[in-house]
Order: C-alpha cells, then sequence, then structure tokens
C-alpha cells in the first residue's frame, strides 16, 4: 500500500515487455514484428504516462501526510506542555517579595541575556526562561530564610548551567568554564555542589515548560505564513520582546502560566 500504483506500473510493463519479446521471436512474420513493435510502443508510452501521474499523485499524498503528520505532532505537544505547566511538580510558587531580591533578580536576567547572546553556539530559544523558572521554584524553599545575594547569583549561574546542559550537552559549556564566565567568582566546585542541590531539591523537574517554547508551537499550527518576511521576523522579534520582559517580574511569572503569557 506504501508504494503506490506507479512502482506496481512499472512492475507489470517489465513483465509485459518481456512476454512481447518472445512473442516477436516466435512468429517469424513480418506483420507479427510490426505489430509487437507498435504494441509496445504504446504500453510503454501509457506506462510513462501512468508512472508520471501516479509519482505526482504520490508526491501530493507525502506533501499532504506530512504536513497532517506535523500538525498532529504539534498539536500532541501543545497539549502536553499545558498538562505540564498544570501539574503540581511545576506549581508556581513567588519565592520572595522583598525589593532587594526582585531587583537582583532583574539584574541576573539581564547577565544571562546578554550571555547567551554572546555566545557562539546560540541555545535554542527558552534557555534562560527555563533558567529562571528553574530558579523562582528553588528559590521558594528559602522564603523563610535570610536573602543572600551571593548565594542568589550563584543559584542562577547555577541554573542556567542545567539549562544549557539540558538543551544541548555536546556544546554545553563545562563547571570551570562557568567558573571562568563569573570571573572566578564562584568556583567549579561549587557550581557542581549546587547543581546537585538543586536537582536534588527540584526532584529532577528541572524541564519546566516556557512562554517562548508554547509561542513557538502555537505559530507551527498556524497555515499559509510566509516565514521569510520582513513581517513575521519582526512579528517574532516583538513577541520573544515581551517574553523577556515579562520574565523580569517575579509577580507576573509566578502568578500567570507560560501559555497564558505566550498568547498574550
Amino acid at each position: 500500500a506504501g508504494w503506490g500504483n506507479g512502482y506496481i506500473d512499472v512492475y507489470i510493463s517489465s513483465i509485459g515487455s518481456t512476454h512481447l519479446r518472445l512473442e516477436s521471436r516466435w512468429f517469424s512474420s513480418c506483420t507479427s514484428d510490426w505489430t509487437t513493435s507498435v504494441s509496445r510502443r504504446r504500453r510503454r508510452h501509457r506506462v510513462s504516462s501512468g508512472e508520471g501521474a501516479s509519482r505526482c499523485r504520490m508526491r501530493k499524498m507525502d506533501r499532504v501526510s506530512s504536513e497532517s503528520f506535523q500538525s498532529e505532532y504539534v498539536s500532541d505537544a501543545l497539549a502536553a506542555m499545558l498538562d505540564k505547566e498544570r501539574s503540581t511538580q511545576y506549581l508556581r510558587i513567588m519565592p520572595r517579595l522583598d525589593s532587594e531580591y526582585a531587583c537582583d533578580r532583574r539584574r541576573v536576567i539581564d547577565w544571562c541575556y546578554s550571555l547567551i547572546e554572546r555566545r557562539r553556539c546560540k541555545p535554542s530559544i527558552g534557555t534562560v526562561e527555563s533558567a529562571i523558572l528553574n530558579a523562582d521554584r528553588y528559590m521558594a524553599n528559602f522564603s523563610r530564610q535570610t536573602y543572600v545575594a551571593a548565594h542568589y547569583q550563584l543559584i542562577v549561574v547555577t541554573c542556567l548551567f542545567i539549562a544549557l546542559k539540558a538543551d544541548s550537552p555536546k556544546s554545553a559549556p563545562s563547571s570551570q568554564d562557568m567558573s571562568d564566565i563569573c570571573l572566578g567568582e564562584y568556583s567549579a566546585e561549587e557550581i557542581s555542589s549546587e547543581e546537585l542541590c538543586i536537582i536534588q531539591t527540584l526532584s529532577w523537574y528541572i524541564f519546566p515548560v516556557t512562554g517562548s517554547h508554547v509561542a513557538q508551537h502555537v505559530l507551527a499550527l498556524v497555515d499559509c505564513v510566509d516565514t521569510v518576511s520582513e513581517d513575521y521576523m519582526a512579528f517574532l522579534e516583538g513577541l520573544h520582546s515581551q517574553i523577556e520582559c515579562s520574565i523580569r517580574d517575579v509577580g507576573l511569572t509566578t502568578s500567570r502560566r507560560p501559555s497564558s503569557i505566550a498568547l498574550a
């Protein structure tokens, strides 16, 4: 069923041609040879035209089935994201309410985005968002303790390290690289130790749904869009700029789902 009629026609034509050649050898009369030759040319013409039509139909069916499969895959992935962001494992909790934390949070987010912009191998969208969401969930465990800015910076650096490794393990920096990026403020051992604490505290639920991921899948369901046009690229730039602004607001990030932010 997957091969299509075109290949069946070619297979039948090869049998028919052999049969015609055997007949031409058996009959010695010129009339029979001429009749066989004409019949062979007619059959070849029918087969070639039928094969071309079949190939066109196959290409069209392949294109339609590919688009249908892609749309179905994106829909399933989007549904899984919506279920994931509603799960208790990725529950959004307001970490702290003091002004110092909110100010430091905006600063380290700016630092994370500037670091990503300087990298030669750009990670996928949502990497910084994933790091900050994990840092917020981890910081919720210290809401009753005294806030220490240096420790919070180490947490964000480590969460970004985790997000980069989750995005592309082969090209992700090492703990020593992250220490060098921080100009030795935190050692590789401190980053590795904090990484283990974060992963254990979050019970390995370190792949949160981000607004950028939701927006990317929603746009993939839209048909008849010129994805290389200047208008579309400007729209994407504005979209991701709005999402970056929203992640800087701790109240908005913890009170709204990423899907709500993406659709807004």
